[in-house]
């Protein structure tokens, strides 16, 4: 356990609660959130990093909660699934995500639909795998923003997703896209906190290619 390592979110003001919840264990694989300052090329936080603010990411697909990393509390969630498209500039649209998932303690299912996206950016980590095919310049997309959980308004959402490449998900045989998914209810209430391998389905980076 790696419990030294901590998530870092420069750009997003209030995704620095984020460096308290998310990581108490850390995947073998890194998954950062790092600052990138509108118009930045590299992130003060590590000159390795390119911060990336054109393209988009497009995913699908479910989690596999058995080897979920995320503290309470959902330490483990037998079924989580999502979708979106979400762009590295959030003024460009759309910018959609839906996240459903089952409560392990109550059996309550979840809904968490997007419906504003106030913050994001692009990164290319070199501590990653490529994100080809289909060819892009970044890995990771990190965001957050606000959205409706379970049909009521002003959820929050923080969110990282990555691409390292083809198979996405490891029932195909592949590593697995790393991705964190933290959701507070409009009273605060933490209400999902995961950070782990994409099991089915892909997610996928996108330049713009005149799209955009």
């Amino acid at each position: 356990m790696r419990a030294n390592r901590r998530l870092f979110a420069g750009s997003l003001g209030t995704l620095g609660l984020l460096v308290v919840l998310v990581f108490i264990a850390f995947p073998s694989t890194l998954v950062f959130a790092h600052a990138c300052p509108p118009g930045s090329v590299t992130s003060p936080d590590d000159p390795s990093i390119t911060c990336v603010f054109s393209g988009f990411m497009t995913g699908g697909g479910r989690f596999n909660g058995n080897i979920n990393n995320a503290p309470p509390p959902n330490s483990t969630i037998p079924l989580l699934v999502h979708g979106f498209i979400l762009h590295c500039d959030p003024t460009v649209l759309p910018n959609n995500l839906e996240v459903n998932w089952k409560d392990p303690s109550t059996g309550v299912e979840h809904r968490f639909h997007l419906t504003t996206l106030d913050s994001a950016h692009c990164e290319m980590n070199p501590a990653l795998g490529s994100p080809n095919p289909p060819k892009a310049d970044f890995n990771t997309w990190v965001g957050n923003g606000t959205g409706r959980l379970d049909g009521v308004d002003g959820a929050l959402l923080f969110a990282i997703f990555t691409d390292q490449s083809q198979p996405a998900g490891t029932q195909a045989g592949g590593p697995g896209d790393w991705s964190t998914i933290v959701i507070f209810a409009p009273d605060g209430t933490l209400m999902l906190n995961v950070t782990d391998s994409l099991f089915g389905g892909a997610q996928q980076a996108h330049e713009c290619g005149g799209n955009c």
